[in-house]
């Protein structure tokens, strides 16, 4: 119960700042759009709701039974992702959401999830159970993971498909596989990013902006550019929230991709780094209710959901400080999108979910309340009762009664403890006392004999 209840004040906290940030970076932009300055901030409350309401469902259900059903998550992935390539909605080049009217979602946020799920199942029965031979495990990780991901990538959506791709190597490496050969893969899928990359116009744009950020400043660096200078107008404790300059228009995406920069100037690098410590806390209690976690597929289940959080956070923080090409990926938690908040939220649900099937270390409360004897009612309380089943009502108030009396004996022993120890205080510096009267006592003894003694030598002297 304990990491759960940390993890879950975590992600409140990290919902509740994002909230906060998105009303103050989308203030000025929905104003101007639709003369409310709360437009965005209103939609992104409702989303972040029902990303609540998702993960409250999907926690309460047993996880071992989303593994049961991992050909309909991968079918309806597939399903999806090619609804998004052939009629998907495009903004700058990419058809990446499918229109519902007056929401878009984008499905690569969702499926996240299901490839996570389908990866632990695969790597579990694989590595773990050994139930699954080579050639079945491949087929099914082609359709379940490959396809998937290769939909992802013709988008284009390249900044998703890095992070999957590094999130499933992690997932490997947990599981025992070998290092040598998760090394290959590394470097073959970097090259092949990187190919990419320079191939198409725009992503080779961000990569060049990267190496050299004066290169075009009012071009392809302009972005990046204004997020160093809000970074440099906030210095250290930033100018106070609701008070940035770069939101005014200056500053493109400000509540989206490049909410963090915002974050630096309002909060200075107290507030990222703040923010950075609620992301390590995540992890922290993620990897802590892992640890807990009945078997090996929650154990990749939660790996694999606080990987993919950390890694896309990462990303989408180095690629506005300039350290790696800009992805266009959200900072998760944070940044303004409903596909975003919900699919992030999607994640908490399985990792609480896994807790909620955890096995905690025994304490001593536990062990005394498992030794409670009930004694079961007799048919006095029954009728007492009036309603049938009294003999279980008995039982549970016998319970309840035993805990109470538990709980005393708790407290009484405490208090018997603390009386002994102040009875032995007590006794001691009563004892120190009486040592130091009779020490000083024969003091004054040997002073008085030796002072008789010297006025005798004196007399005789004397005489």
């Amino acid at each position: 119960m304990e990491p759960r209840l940390h993890f879950i004040v975590t992600v409140f906290a990290l919902c509740v700042f994002g909230l906060l940030m998105v009303f103050s970076a989308s203030s000025v932009t929905a104003l101007k759009n639709s003369g409310n300055a709360a437009a965005l901030f209103n939609r992104q409350l409702a989303f972040t709701c029902v990303g609540a309401v998702l993960a409250f469902a999907i926690s309460r259900i047993d996880y071992h039974l989303y593994c049961k059903n991992l050909k309909i998550a991968a079918g309806l992935s597939i399903v999806l992702l090619l609804v998004t390539v052939a009629a998907g909605s495009s903004s700058k080049g990419a058809a990446r959401w499918i229109s519902l009217g007056v929401f878009r979602f984008q499905p690569s946020e969702f499926i996240k999830a299901a490839i996570i799920l389908i990866a632990a199942e695969l790597l579990y029965r694989f590595y773990v159970e050994k139930t699954m031979d080579t050639r079945e495990a491949a087929i099914k990780a082609t359709l379940g993971i490959v396809i998937p991901l290769g939909l992802i990538f013709i988008q284009p959506d390249k900044g998703t498909t890095i992070i999957i791709f590094v999130t499933l190597m992690c997932m490997a490496y947990y599981a025992g596989f070998p290092g040598r050969i998760l090394g290959g893969l590394a470097v073959v899928g970097l090259i092949f990013i990187l190919i990419v990359a320079l191939a198409t116009g725009y992503s080779r744009s961000r990569f060049l902006a990267m190496l050299n950020p004066e290169l075009d400043p009012y071009g392809i660096s302009y972005q990046l550019l204004q997020g160093f200078y809000a970074f440099g107008n906030g210095g250290l404790t930033g100018v106070g929230i609701g008070l940035s300059h770069q939101k005014y228009f200056y500053l493109p995406e400000a509540h989206n991709d490049f909410i963090y920069a915002v974050i630096g100037e309002e909060l200075g690098m107290v507030g990222t780094l703040g923010l950075l410590a609620l992301y390590f806390l995540l992890i922290l209690f993620a990897l802590h209710i892992a640890s807990h976690a009945p078997d090996l597929r929650g154990k990749f289940i939660v790996w694999g959901s606080a990987t993919i959080l950390a890694i896309q956070a990462f990303v989408n923080m180095l690629g506005i400080v300039g350290l790696i090409p800009m992805t266009g990926k959200a900072l998760p938690f944070i940044s303004y999108g409903g596909s975003s908040i919900m699919g992030t939220l999607v994640l908490v649900g399985l990792i609480l979910s896994v807790s909620r099937q955890s096995v905690l270390p025994e304490t001593e409360f536990d062990r005394r309340r498992s030794q409670l004897s009930l004694a079961e009612a007799g048919p006095a309380s029954a009728s007492a009762g009036g309603v049938r089943g009294g003999n279980s009502t008995a039982l549970t108030f016998a319970a309840r009664e035993g805990v109470r009396v538990l709980r005393r004996e708790d407290r009484s022993d405490r208090d018997a403890r603390s009386d002994r120890e102040k009875r032995e205080a007590r006794a001691s510096l009563l004892g120190s006392s009486a040592r130091g009267k009779r020490g000083a006592k024969t003091k004054r003894r040997d002073n008085s004999g030796a002072s008789h003694d010297e006025a005798t030598t004196v007399t005789l002297r004397r005489r």
